[in-house]
């Protein structure tokens, strides 16, 4: 709606552009356009951000578990590598980690 409005007020604008002098005053007519135009492209620009919002809120509400899902697999590897590392210099296991215990994996 916003759009279309703001496109009848382009298409007004250029059926006048030519037949008025460059030095001539603006009517009150044109004036009043020109105000709406920029109260009307406010408000897109306003609505689109409102729809980004969203959409970025939406794309985080569903990548959550995955990207949570991605980091305890990531620290699972992680808590891996340390307790090869400590087998391998024939030290103590670390202690079990929160980690492992929430990828349901054994020590």
């Amino acid at each position: 709606m916003l759009a279309l409005s703001l496109l009848d007020i382009q298409d007004v604008e250029r059926s006048r552009k030519g037949k008025l002098r460059e030095d001539a005053y603006l009517t009150d007519e044109e004036i009043a356009f020109n105000i709406q135009a920029e109260k009307l492209k406010i408000s897109l620009t306003a609505l689109q951000d409102h729809r980004f919002a969203l959409s970025l809120d939406e794309a985080l509400q569903t990548d959550t578990s995955a990207l949570n899902a991605l980091f305890f697999i990531n620290q699972g590897e992680r808590d891996d590598h340390i307790a090869a590392l400590a087998l391998e210099r024939g030290q103590d296991l670390p202690t079990p980690l929160t980690h492992n215990k929430c990828l349901n994996r054994p020590n």
